[in-house]
């Protein structure tokens, strides 16, 4: 009896569109998420997010690229 395939939520590897759309469209999201931060919060935590945000995206283009 054949073992049911395993189904990926993600598209084909080679859909390279649908990546790069998630990722203006995360990129969105960042944008709108630090335009309505508290001007109150603490520069450190503004700095943590923006770098967390920064090594999302290098991740993202590196998994591109491979």
């Amino acid at each position: 009896m054949a073992e049911p395939m395993e189904t990926s939520p993600f598209p084909e590897p080679a859909d390279l569109d649908f990546i790069l759309s998630r990722i203006k469209e995360l990129s969105g999201i960042h944008t709108c998420a630090n335009e309505e931060l508290p001007k109150t919060v603490p520069l450190e935590s503004d700095g943590l997010l923006k770098d967390c945000a920064v090594r999302l995206e290098r991740r993202v283009h590196q998994i591109i690229d491979e």
